[in-house]
Protein backbone atom coordinates (compact mmCIF):
# COMPACT_ATOMS: atom_id res chain seq x y z
CA UNK A 1 0.00 0.00 0.00
CA UNK A 2 1.61 3.45 -1.39
CA UNK A 3 1.66 5.89 1.73
CA UNK A 4 0.64 9.81 0.93
CA UNK A 5 4.40 10.44 1.57
CA UNK A 6 5.02 8.38 -1.86
CA UNK A 7 1.86 9.68 -3.80
CA UNK A 8 2.71 12.99 -2.97
CA UNK A 9 6.26 12.59 -4.55
CA UNK A 10 5.02 10.67 -7.59
CA UNK A 11 2.42 13.33 -8.22
CA UNK A 12 5.00 16.23 -7.43
CA UNK A 13 6.26 17.84 -10.74
CA UNK A 14 10.16 19.73 -11.18
CA UNK A 15 8.14 23.20 -11.14
CA UNK A 16 6.48 22.32 -8.02
CA UNK A 17 9.53 20.98 -6.36
CA UNK A 18 11.92 24.25 -7.72
CA UNK A 19 9.15 26.80 -7.12
CA UNK A 20 9.83 25.77 -3.49
CA UNK A 21 13.84 25.97 -3.83
CA UNK A 22 15.40 28.55 -1.36
CA UNK A 23 19.29 28.20 -3.17
CA UNK A 24 18.84 30.27 -6.44
CA UNK A 25 22.30 29.02 -7.84
CA UNK A 26 21.17 25.26 -7.37
CA UNK A 27 17.83 25.70 -8.36
CA UNK A 28 19.04 27.74 -12.10
CA UNK A 29 21.31 24.97 -12.26
CA UNK A 30 18.54 22.60 -12.56
CA UNK A 31 16.68 24.56 -14.40
CA UNK A 32 19.39 24.34 -16.97
CA UNK A 33 19.46 20.95 -16.93
CA UNK A 34 15.45 20.30 -17.55
CA UNK A 35 15.42 22.72 -19.78
CA UNK A 36 19.12 20.83 -22.24
CA UNK A 37 17.46 17.46 -21.38
CA UNK A 38 14.49 17.17 -20.46
CA UNK A 39 12.28 17.02 -17.23
CA UNK A 40 14.24 14.51 -14.50
CA UNK A 41 13.41 10.88 -13.89
CA UNK A 42 12.88 11.42 -9.64
CA UNK A 43 11.47 14.63 -7.85
CA UNK A 44 11.73 15.35 -4.45
CA UNK A 45 10.69 18.48 -2.42
CA UNK A 46 14.66 19.40 -2.38
CA UNK A 47 16.11 17.15 -5.21
CA UNK A 48 15.77 16.80 -9.15
CA UNK A 49 17.61 13.89 -10.39
CA UNK A 50 18.53 11.87 -13.89
CA UNK A 51 19.51 8.63 -14.14
CA UNK A 52 20.98 9.09 -17.36
CA UNK A 53 21.76 12.38 -18.49
CA UNK A 54 22.36 12.86 -22.54
CA UNK A 55 25.62 11.42 -23.25
CA UNK A 56 27.23 12.51 -20.22
CA UNK A 57 29.57 10.12 -19.10
CA UNK A 58 28.77 7.18 -21.09
CA UNK A 59 31.78 5.04 -22.08
CA UNK A 60 29.71 1.82 -22.88
CA UNK A 61 30.22 0.17 -19.82
CA UNK A 62 29.46 3.02 -17.00
CA UNK A 63 26.43 4.98 -16.94
CA UNK A 64 26.17 7.47 -14.37
CA UNK A 65 22.90 9.61 -12.25
CA UNK A 66 23.61 12.93 -11.69
CA UNK A 67 20.84 15.27 -9.26
CA UNK A 68 20.88 18.28 -7.98
CA UNK A 69 20.15 19.55 -4.45
CA UNK A 70 18.46 22.27 -3.21
CA UNK A 71 21.89 23.87 -1.10
CA UNK A 72 24.53 25.94 -1.65
CA UNK A 73 27.56 24.45 0.03
CA UNK A 74 30.69 26.70 0.24
CA UNK A 75 34.06 25.21 -1.21
CA UNK A 76 37.22 27.10 -1.55
CA UNK A 77 39.21 24.12 -3.09
CA UNK A 78 40.94 24.01 -5.74
CA UNK A 79 39.26 28.10 -5.72
CA UNK A 80 36.05 29.04 -3.90
CA UNK A 81 32.90 28.23 -5.40
CA UNK A 82 29.97 26.52 -4.39
CA UNK A 83 28.66 23.09 -4.59
CA UNK A 84 24.91 21.59 -5.60
CA UNK A 85 25.34 19.04 -8.45
CA UNK A 86 26.58 14.87 -7.82
CA UNK A 87 27.56 13.00 -10.46
CA UNK A 88 27.58 8.83 -9.70
CA UNK A 89 29.82 6.46 -11.30
CA UNK A 90 30.82 2.98 -10.73
CA UNK A 91 34.41 2.72 -9.75
CA UNK A 92 35.77 0.09 -7.29
CA UNK A 93 38.25 2.08 -5.08
CA UNK A 94 40.87 -0.05 -3.41
CA UNK A 95 40.67 0.46 0.41
CA UNK A 96 44.27 1.96 0.68
CA UNK A 97 43.45 4.92 -1.68
CA UNK A 98 40.73 5.99 0.32
CA UNK A 99 42.43 8.33 2.55
CA UNK A 100 44.26 9.59 -0.44
CA UNK A 101 40.58 10.88 -2.04
CA UNK A 102 39.88 12.35 1.57
CA UNK A 103 43.30 14.06 1.60
CA UNK A 104 42.52 15.61 -2.16
CA UNK A 105 38.63 16.71 -0.97
CA UNK A 106 35.90 16.70 0.92
CA UNK A 107 33.53 16.44 -2.79
CA UNK A 108 34.76 13.00 -3.16
CA UNK A 109 32.59 10.31 -1.62
CA UNK A 110 32.89 6.78 -2.02
CA UNK A 111 30.07 4.00 -1.02
CA UNK A 112 31.96 0.65 -0.74
CA UNK A 113 28.99 -1.52 -0.84
CA UNK A 114 27.64 -0.26 -4.07
CA UNK A 115 31.11 0.65 -5.26
CA UNK A 116 30.45 4.09 -6.64
CA UNK A 117 32.13 7.15 -6.25
CA UNK A 118 29.89 10.82 -6.12
CA UNK A 119 31.16 13.99 -7.45
CA UNK A 120 29.66 17.00 -5.87
CA UNK A 121 30.47 20.09 -7.42
CA UNK A 122 29.35 23.30 -9.08
CA UNK A 123 28.82 21.94 -12.23
CA UNK A 124 28.79 18.87 -14.85
CA UNK A 125 32.51 19.70 -16.00
CA UNK A 126 34.24 19.57 -12.52
CA UNK A 127 32.01 16.12 -11.79
CA UNK A 128 33.62 14.50 -14.65
CA UNK A 129 36.95 15.55 -14.06
CA UNK A 130 36.84 14.70 -10.16
CA UNK A 131 35.38 10.88 -11.96
CA UNK A 132 38.40 10.93 -14.34
CA UNK A 133 40.73 11.39 -11.35
CA UNK A 134 39.95 8.88 -9.43
CA UNK A 135 40.00 6.58 -12.43
CA UNK A 136 43.05 7.36 -13.37
CA UNK A 137 44.34 7.27 -9.38
CA UNK A 138 42.99 3.69 -8.95
CA UNK A 139 44.76 3.18 -12.59
CA UNK A 140 47.97 4.12 -11.63
CA UNK A 141 48.21 7.04 -13.68
CA UNK A 142 48.29 9.24 -10.67
CA UNK A 143 50.80 8.62 -7.77
CA UNK A 144 49.07 7.91 -4.68
CA UNK A 145 50.55 10.14 -2.38
CA UNK A 146 48.43 12.82 -0.69
CA UNK A 147 50.30 16.02 -1.96
CA UNK A 148 50.86 14.90 -5.12
CA UNK A 149 47.46 13.59 -5.87
CA UNK A 150 46.17 17.00 -4.42
CA UNK A 151 48.12 18.84 -6.80
CA UNK A 152 47.05 16.82 -9.67
CA UNK A 153 43.81 17.40 -8.63
CA UNK A 154 44.00 21.05 -8.71
CA UNK A 155 45.68 21.29 -12.28
CA UNK A 156 42.77 19.47 -13.75
CA UNK A 157 40.17 21.42 -12.29
CA UNK A 158 41.37 24.72 -13.67
CA UNK A 159 43.12 23.33 -16.64
CA UNK A 160 41.15 20.38 -17.50
CA UNK A 161 40.93 19.09 -20.18
CA UNK A 162 37.80 17.27 -20.21
CA UNK A 163 37.87 13.55 -20.15
CA UNK A 164 37.24 11.94 -23.70
CA UNK A 165 34.67 9.48 -22.00
CA UNK A 166 32.71 13.03 -21.30
CA UNK A 167 30.77 14.35 -24.63
CA UNK A 168 31.66 18.52 -24.89
CA UNK A 169 28.83 19.09 -26.69
CA UNK A 170 26.26 17.72 -24.40
CA UNK A 171 27.32 20.20 -21.55
CA UNK A 172 28.23 23.03 -23.00
CA UNK A 173 26.69 26.43 -22.11
CA UNK A 174 26.75 24.22 -18.38
CA UNK A 175 30.32 23.29 -17.32
CA UNK A 176 31.57 26.34 -15.78
CA UNK A 177 31.77 26.48 -11.82
CA UNK A 178 33.69 28.70 -9.48
CA UNK A 179 36.28 26.02 -9.59
CA UNK A 180 38.33 27.71 -12.50
CA UNK A 181 36.42 31.09 -13.10
CA UNK A 182 38.00 34.74 -13.41
CA UNK A 183 36.13 38.35 -12.59
CA UNK A 184 32.81 38.55 -11.68
CA UNK A 185 31.13 41.89 -10.38
CA UNK A 186 28.55 42.15 -7.83
CA UNK A 187 26.51 44.91 -9.36
CA UNK A 188 28.89 46.76 -9.76
CA UNK A 189 31.62 46.72 -8.04
CA UNK A 190 35.34 45.55 -9.03
CA UNK A 191 38.54 44.83 -7.69
CA UNK A 192 41.17 47.46 -8.40
CA UNK A 193 44.11 45.57 -7.91
CA UNK A 194 46.38 45.39 -10.15
CA UNK A 195 46.54 41.70 -10.36
CA UNK A 196 45.69 39.74 -13.81
CA UNK A 197 43.40 38.17 -12.23
CA UNK A 198 41.06 40.45 -11.09
CA UNK A 199 37.59 39.62 -9.33
CA UNK A 200 34.38 41.15 -9.01
CA UNK A 201 33.07 41.48 -5.47
CA UNK A 202 29.94 40.69 -4.11
CA UNK A 203 28.69 43.34 -1.62
CA UNK A 204 26.21 43.03 1.12
CA UNK A 205 23.42 45.19 2.27
CA UNK A 206 25.99 46.69 4.65
CA UNK A 207 28.47 47.49 2.13
CA UNK A 208 25.68 48.60 -0.13
CA UNK A 209 24.31 50.80 2.22
CA UNK A 210 28.10 52.08 2.70
CA UNK A 211 28.79 52.90 -0.51
CA UNK A 212 25.62 54.67 -0.97
CA UNK A 213 25.70 57.12 1.90
CA UNK A 214 29.72 57.70 0.06
CA UNK A 215 28.13 58.50 -3.31
CA UNK A 216 25.83 60.60 -1.93
CA UNK A 217 28.54 62.91 0.16
CA UNK A 218 30.42 63.00 -2.51
CA UNK A 219 28.42 64.15 -5.01
CA UNK A 220 28.23 67.39 -2.97
CA UNK A 221 31.41 67.71 -2.79
CA UNK A 222 32.73 70.51 -4.81
CA UNK A 223 36.42 68.94 -5.55
CA UNK A 224 34.51 65.60 -6.19
CA UNK A 225 32.74 67.50 -8.65
CA UNK A 226 35.98 69.14 -10.29
CA UNK A 227 37.35 65.74 -10.45
CA UNK A 228 34.71 64.06 -12.16
CA UNK A 229 34.43 67.04 -14.59
CA UNK A 230 38.65 66.48 -15.36
CA UNK A 231 38.48 63.03 -16.15
CA UNK A 232 35.56 64.02 -19.09
CA UNK A 233 38.72 65.55 -20.72
CA UNK A 234 40.72 62.45 -20.41
CA UNK A 235 40.64 59.48 -22.03
CA UNK A 236 40.89 56.79 -19.18
CA UNK A 237 44.37 55.02 -18.73
CA UNK A 238 44.53 51.57 -19.72
CA UNK A 239 43.85 49.89 -16.55
CA UNK A 240 40.64 52.11 -15.78
CA UNK A 241 39.26 51.04 -19.41
CA UNK A 242 39.69 47.18 -18.53
CA UNK A 243 37.56 47.57 -15.45
CA UNK A 244 34.75 49.66 -17.46
CA UNK A 245 34.90 46.85 -19.92
CA UNK A 246 34.37 44.27 -17.54
CA UNK A 247 31.41 46.72 -15.68
CA UNK A 248 29.96 46.70 -19.62
CA UNK A 249 30.59 42.78 -20.06
CA UNK A 250 28.69 41.92 -16.59
CA UNK A 251 26.07 44.38 -17.16
CA UNK A 252 25.59 42.83 -20.52
CA UNK A 253 25.33 39.22 -19.16
CA UNK A 254 23.06 40.41 -16.25
CA UNK A 255 20.57 42.26 -18.00
CA UNK A 256 20.61 39.11 -20.72
CA UNK A 257 19.64 36.56 -17.73
CA UNK A 258 17.84 38.81 -15.27
CA UNK A 259 15.92 41.30 -17.07
CA UNK A 260 14.46 42.75 -14.06
CA UNK A 261 17.29 43.04 -12.02
CA UNK A 262 16.87 46.58 -11.23
CA UNK A 263 13.67 46.19 -9.80
CA UNK A 264 14.60 43.52 -7.39
CA UNK A 265 15.04 44.05 -3.92
CA UNK A 266 18.69 43.99 -2.32
CA UNK A 267 18.73 40.08 -0.74
CA UNK A 268 17.81 39.09 -4.11
CA UNK A 269 20.08 41.22 -5.90
CA UNK A 270 22.87 39.72 -3.56
CA UNK A 271 21.72 36.05 -4.34
CA UNK A 272 21.65 37.07 -8.14
CA UNK A 273 25.33 38.73 -8.05
CA UNK A 274 26.53 35.05 -6.58
CA UNK A 275 25.00 33.17 -9.18
CA UNK A 276 27.01 35.22 -11.75
CA UNK A 277 29.75 35.34 -9.72
CA UNK A 278 30.07 31.65 -9.54
CA UNK A 279 28.67 30.92 -13.48
CA UNK A 280 29.50 33.17 -15.42
CA UNK A 281 32.64 34.97 -14.02
CA UNK A 282 34.66 33.23 -17.02
CA UNK A 283 32.57 34.60 -19.63
CA UNK A 284 32.47 37.84 -18.49
CA UNK A 285 36.40 38.20 -18.61
CA UNK A 286 36.25 36.91 -22.38
CA UNK A 287 33.36 39.44 -23.38
CA UNK A 288 35.69 42.01 -21.52
CA UNK A 289 38.14 41.33 -24.19
CA UNK A 290 36.12 42.27 -26.85
CA UNK A 291 34.32 45.31 -25.49
CA UNK A 292 37.48 47.01 -24.65
CA UNK A 293 37.37 48.41 -27.87
CA UNK A 294 34.32 49.68 -27.39
CA UNK A 295 35.25 51.50 -24.00
CA UNK A 296 38.27 52.99 -26.54
CA UNK A 297 35.93 54.17 -28.93
CA UNK A 298 33.84 55.56 -25.49
CA UNK A 299 36.47 56.91 -23.99
CA UNK A 300 37.53 59.12 -27.48
CA UNK A 301 34.20 59.90 -28.08
CA UNK A 302 33.47 61.21 -24.34
CA UNK A 303 36.43 63.68 -24.60
CA UNK A 304 35.90 64.97 -27.97
CA UNK A 305 32.00 65.85 -26.72
CA UNK A 306 33.77 67.73 -23.50
CA UNK A 307 36.15 69.24 -25.77
CA UNK A 308 33.47 70.37 -28.10
CA UNK A 309 30.97 71.38 -25.36
CA UNK A 310 34.20 73.48 -23.62
CA UNK A 311 34.82 75.01 -27.50
CA UNK A 312 31.37 76.44 -28.09
CA UNK A 313 31.37 77.70 -24.48
CA UNK A 314 33.79 79.86 -25.28
CA UNK A 315 32.47 81.15 -28.96
CA UNK A 316 29.46 81.88 -26.68
CA UNK A 317 31.17 83.83 -24.02
CA UNK A 318 33.01 85.89 -26.96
Amino acid sequence: MKTFKNLYHEQMSAKDSLDEWKHDDAKAFAEKLIKDYGQPDEVTQTMVKWYKLGAFGGDGTKEMETYVVDESIPHSFPDPHRDFVYTVMEIKVPSHMLDTLGHVTGSIVYDGLKKTVTARCGSLEANALTLQFVKDLVDGKIENDNDVAKKAYADRIRKGPLPKTFTPEEIEGIINCGCNQEPCETYGDVDESPAPARKFRVIDRAQRRKIAMRMKRLAKSASFKAKVARSKKRIASPEKMRIKALKLAKKKILMKRYPKYKELGVNQKIKIDQIIQQRYSGTINKLSQRLLKVVKRQEVDKVKKARDAKKDDNEWKQ
